[in-house]
C-alpha cells in the first residue's frame, strides 16, 4: 500500500492547518504537489483554508508549477505536514513509501525549503547587527500595548525579547536559541487598536531570513527555528517556564507574570521534542489555545507526555472555563490576560513569589494555572 497523500490532506483539512500561510509556502505547496495525479485537487483543498484563497489565481499558480518544476517533489509537502505537527509515519506501511521517506529525509538535508523546515545540518544564522540595527519600538505591535501595560514594562519586553520594527510597522520576533545565536526573525503585522494580526496583507507573515534570500543578501540557508524567548532560559536558569502558541501571547504573558520566561512555539503544532529540549531539567506550563473542538488542547496534552526529559503540565483553565462564543474565537491565554489586566496588575507582584508552592499544587490538582486564578481572584469573561 502507498504513502497515502490523501489522508494526510484530510487530517491537515480537519485541523485546519493552512500550509500555504506566506507566498513562499503557496509556491513551494505549487511545487511539490505538481508532481502528483491529484495535485491540483489538494492544492486547491488546502488553500482555501486561507482568506485569501482565490481559485483562478490558485490554478494559474498550479499550472506555472507544472510548466517549471524540476527539482521539488512530494517530499516537500510531505515535510511541510510533518513540520506543522502531522504524523506522516502512520500513513507509510511498506517498502515503497519508507522509501519516500528516506527522501524526505535526503532532501531536508540538502535543499533547505523555507521557514517551516527544521533540518539536522549545520544550521545558518543571522549576523547580530541585523537585531541591532532593527531595535526599535515603532511597531504596530508595541503601539498596541501601550494602551495595555505601561512604558516600563514595554521597555523591558523590547530588551528581553530583542524586539524589532520594520519600516512599515511590522514587528520582528527574533529566535535567539540558547547560546545566543540568531535563528531568523518572523515578521508579524497588527491592528493597533485589538492586537490582531492583519491578515488581509499578501504578507501577512514574512520572515527574515527570506527577504535576505529575496534581495540575494544570502544565498543558501539551512534554516532550524527554536523557541521564542529562548535566550532567556540561560538568563534566568531557576525560574520556571511558561510555553505559549503565540509570540505576542509571550509577550503578554512575560508583562504580567515576569517572575515566568514567557516562550512561544510559533504554532499549534509546533511542540517538536528536539526543539523542545533547551527545557531539559525545568518546571514547564503550558498554555494551548481554545478551539470548538478541544483538538489543540489534547494534543498539547498529548505531545507533552513525549517530553520526559523536564516537569511538564497542560494548563486547562481555558479548556474547562471558556465559553463556545470563546471557543469558536479561538481565544489563547493573551486574550484572557488582557481582558483581565487591570483586576490583577496589583496582586501579581505578591503572589508570585510563591512560584515554587504554587507549581506543586498545580501540578497535584492537576489544573494548572487554575489556582492562580483563585489566588487572582480573576473573574471569568463570558
Amino acid at each position: 500500500m502507498k504513502c497515502n497523500i490523501q489522508e494526510i490532506t484530510n487530517e491537515v483539512i480537519r485541523r485546519n492547518i493552512n500550509l500555504f500561510e506566506n507566498y513562499e509556502d503557496w509556491t513551494k505547496g505549487a511545487m511539490s504537489l505538481s508532481t502528483i495525479p491529484e495535485g491540483k485537487d489538494i492544492f486547491h483543498a488546502i488553500s482555501r483554508l486561507s482568506t485569501k484563497y482565490k481559485w483562478k489565481e490558485n490554478e494559474l499558480k498550479f499550472s506555472n508549477a507544472q510548466r517549471t518544476n524540476r527539482t521539488v517533489t512530494i517530499a516537500t509537502f510531505l515535510l511541510m505536514c510533518k513540520d506543522n505537527g502531522i504524523d506522516i509515519a502512520r500513513y507509510r506501511i511498506d517498502d515503497e513509501a519508507n522509501n519516500l521517506h528516506q527522501s524526505c529525509k535526503s532532501h531536508l538535508k540538502t535543499k533547505p525549503i523555507g521557514p517551516q523546515t527544521m533540518p539536522k545540518c549545520q544550521h545558518s544564522y543571522i549576523p547580530w547587527d541585523y537585531v541591532k540595527k532593527s531595535a526599535s519600538y515603532n511597531s504596530q505591535l508595541v503601539e498596541f500595548l501601550c494602551g495595555v501595560v505601561d512604558v516600563d514594562t514595554i521597555r523591558r519586553l523590547g530588551d528581553d525579547y530583542a524586539l524589532g520594527a520594520t519600516k512599515d510597522g511590522g514587528v520582528i520576533y527574533w529566535q535567539i536559541d540558547s547560546n545566543g545565536n540568531v535563528r531568523t526573525g518572523k515578521i508579524m503585522h497588527y491592528n493597533t487598536e485589538t492586537g490582531h494580526r492583519i491578515k488581509d496583507r499578501q504578507d501577512t507573515t514574512n520572515w527574515v531570513h527570506s527577504i535576505m534570500r529575496k534581495n540575494r543578501l544570502i544565498s543558501d540557508f539551512n534554516l532550524s527555528q527554536c523557541l521564542f524567548g529562548e535566550h532567556l532560559l540561560k538568563i534566568h536558569p531557576n525560574k520556571i517556564v511558561s510555553v505559549v502558541e503565540s509570540e505576542k501571547t509571550a509577550l503578554l504573558g512575560a508583562a504580567v507574570y515576569p517572575e515566568y520566561v514567557w516562550l512561544a512555539t510559533g504554532g499549534k503544532y509546533a511542540l517538536n521534542p528536539d526543539k523542545m529540549k533547551v527545557l531539559a531539567g525545568r518546571k514547564v506550563i503550558m498554555f494551548p489555545d481554545t478551539d470548538t473542538t478541544g483538538d489543540t488542547y489534547k494534543y498539547w496534552v498529548r505531545k507533552s507526555k513525549e517530553l520526559t526529559f523536564c516537569d511538564c503540565t497542560v494548563s486547562d483553565i481555558l479548556e474547562v472555563n471558556a465559553t463556545p462564543t470563546q471557543r469558536s474565537q479561538k481565544i489563547d491565554i493573551g486574550d484572557w490576560l488582557i481582558k483581565n489586566l487591570s483586576g490583577c496588575k496589583d496582586t501579581i507582584s505578591t503572589v508570585m513569589t510563591e512560584k515554587e508552592e504554587i507549581l506543586n499544587d498545580m501540578i497535584a490538582a492537576n489544573h494548572a494555572i487554575g489556582l492562580l486564578v483563585e489566588e487572582l481572584s480573576l473573574e471569568i469573561v463570558a
